[in-house]
């Protein structure tokens, strides 16, 4: 392989795992917001015109407002947690979006016990105005 051809291949390596890097530190932050409940932190993570299709509810919410109803229902769970059990991403070829799926599980008390909601997730991402945002996200408990 000529050496330009291997120096731009390689760039490309780099900036698709930069991206995913960026993508996959927004769904880190995400993780951690629900955890803490934080739905301020939450939010903000989603552009503005972000679609949520959401594990424990059949509404589609394509606005601030629909995301913030459907998270303050979540956060009412005492105890809620999110932990991340396995997870896979892609980038686009421009780098300007990336997927990033996998399974995660709700844990929360109910009644002095734990529920437990295993779920499969994609998120997508994209760069807006340099900063990395979900632009879409679907979460279904597992059956």
């Amino acid at each position: 392989m000529p050496k330009e051809r291997q120096s731009q291949q390689n760039h490309s390596v780099v900036t698709t795992r930069s991206a995913i890097d960026k993508a996959h530190t927004v769904f880190l932050r995400w993780v951690e917001a629900v955890s803490t409940r934080d739905i301020d932190a939450v939010l903000a993570l989603y552009a503005e015109d972000a679609f949520l299709i959401p594990t424990l509810q059949n509404k589609i919410c394509s606005t601030t407002q629909d995301r913030r109803l459907y998270f303050e229902m979540l956060f009412g769970n005492p105890d809620l947690n999110c932990r991340v059990d396995e997870w896979d991403a892609r980038s686009n070829h421009n780098q300007e979006t990336v997927v990033l799926g996998g399974h995660y599980t709700f844990t929360f008390a109910v009644d002095k016990s734990r529920q437990t909601i295993p779920a499969r997730f994609i998120f997508m991402f994209e760069c807006i105005n340099s900063t990395w945002l979900i632009i879409g996200h679907h979460s279904s408990q597992f059956i």
